[in-house]
């Protein structure tokens, strides 16, 4: 497998891609990408076939059939196994020459739960794999030259995924789920109010902010709050992914905490994260400990916000007064204005009041407006990939489901840059025809050396 580190090598002299970008082909080289990075997870899922008894459905095969009903958005099992039992093309595509069972199809979904690690490790070989086929479409003009790397910019935040049992019995069938509050657009995460209440998980995602990619994360229970994850899931995402370089962390006003902001700069990263307003003062102003403004800018003596002027990595940054001064302007003998330069180092509260980059500047403006890129996969995957759509009960089958969802949200992207499609990388919908064999469709064609050394 091709990683990012050896890229160079593998970089082609001009583009020859001619895969397919819709329909059962394209289809077939989704999951060909499934079946290409889950060669351990099969190897631990096969089940030894005892003599004498019916041979039962290989584990390459089970598995691209969870993925497939993904793909298809199809929720209910026992929907998805009747009309795969009725479309040839959809058992070609699985490997298998009839439906298995309910029950069958069940166990080994329930065989999934116990392999969290290595469904994590498919996730992340893809995503690798994403980041070798970006950074070739960018060596050929196909994405502009100054895209970033995957993973330079990351973003936290968490959705809602509803149990599947009823929360009104008295004793509800999920013992696992719990009641939590769901951050509505539009509303701050301190207002809470009851129809904001669902009972179930939370998908707690980091994902690249700029690509708009899921890349790990964890399923807790309903209420748990996002802001203690970020060191949890930011560590785990880091160590599955351990050839990124993230620069930036981006979030919202969730994961404000002191402590959490420390940790993203112990990591050698810049939080990008939104802190809460400051309340109003007898004057009506807004200003954290009657020193800063709302913006995070130190107020001179006469009580005007004053310019930023540069950055030091040792001494921090640096502040004056307005150049039109303040009304101290004229009542201090020998200067204009009514303070010198100030220098303010983002340590201990200046590091959440000011930030390291400076909250005010337009480049934490610009940076801070691709947080919304992680809101979007949630979006989508629950439109198309069925994040929010289960009839699981129990934490380890639905971290099962939260898991099969981004794999094959993942796949679906690399199998558009394998067409060097980058317009359509995050473009989930799939259309089939009734006949196969009307859009090309030979078989599996997956050309697991797409992108050959010249």
């Amino acid at each position: 497998m091709k990683t990012s580190s050896d890229v160079s090598h593998s970089i082609p002299a001009q583009t020859q891609n001619q895969q397919p970008k819709t329909g059962y082909a394209f289809l077939d080289q989704v999951l060909g990408v499934v079946r290409r990075y889950s060669g351990n997870l099969v190897e631990a899922l096969e089940v030894p076939h005892l003599r004498g008894g019916r041979p039962g459905y290989s584990a390459t095969a089970m598995l691209s059939a969870a993925v497939l009903q993904h793909l298809l958005n199809i929720r209910y099992a026992n929907r998805f196994l009747a009309d795969l039992d009725s479309n040839e093309g959809w058992l070609a595509l699985c490997r298998l020459e009839r439906a298995p069972s309910e029950s069958a199809y069940s166990r080994f979904r329930k065989r999934l739960t116990a392999h969290q690690a290595l469904l994590d490790q498919v996730s992340a070989r893809i995503f690798s794999e994403i980041d070798v086929d970006l950074r070739w479409l960018r060596w050929h003009g196909v994405i502009p030259a100054d895209a970033p790397d995957l993973g330079y910019y990351l973003a936290i935040d968490s959705t809602d995924v509803a149990a599947y049992g009823n929360p009104s019995r008295n004793q509800p069938r999920d013992s696992d789920a719990t009641t939590g509050y769901r951050t509505t657009k539009g509303k701050s995460v301190n207002t809470k109010k009851k129809d904001d209440l669902f009972y179930g998980y939370k998908n707690h995602e980091v994902g690249d902010a700029y690509y708009g990619l899921p890349l790990g994360g964890i399923t807790l229970p309903a209420n748990q709050g996002d802001g203690p994850q970020l060191p949890i899931v930011l560590t785990k995402v880091k160590e599955e992914n351990h050839w990124m370089k993230p620069k930036y962390l981006l979030g919202d006003k969730a994961y404000a905490g002191q402590d959490r902001l420390q940790f993203v700069v112990d990591q050698g990263m810049v939080p990008v994260i939104a802190i809460p307003r400051p309340r109003k003062n007898s004057d009506g102003e807004r200003l954290y400990d009657d020193l800063y403004d709302q913006d995070g800018r130190p107020v001179c003596l006469g009580g005007e916000p004053m310019e930023y002027v540069e950055s030091d990595p040792e001494q921090g940054h640096r502040f004056r007064c307005p150049g039109s001064g303040c009304h101290l302007k004229d009542k201090i003998q020998w200067t204009t204005h009514c303070d010198t330069d100030l220098w303010e180092k983002p340590e201990g509260k200046l590091l959440r009041t000011i930030g390291v980059l400076p909250r005010f500047t337009e480049q934490w403006q610009r940076i801070y407006k691709m947080r919304t890129s992680v809101e979007r996969y949630f979006r989508s995957a629950k439109h198309s990939r069925l994040l929010d759509q289960h009839q699981f009960l129990g934490m380890a089958k639905v971290k099962m489901h939260v898991s099969l969802t981004r794999i094959s949200y993942l796949a679906t992207a690399l199998a558009h840059l394998m067409a060097d499609d980058y317009e359509s990388m995050r473009h989930m919908t799939i259309q089939l025809s009734k006949v196969p064999e009307r859009e090309g469709y030979s078989g599996f064609a997956y050309d697991s050396a797409h992108k050959m050394a010249p």
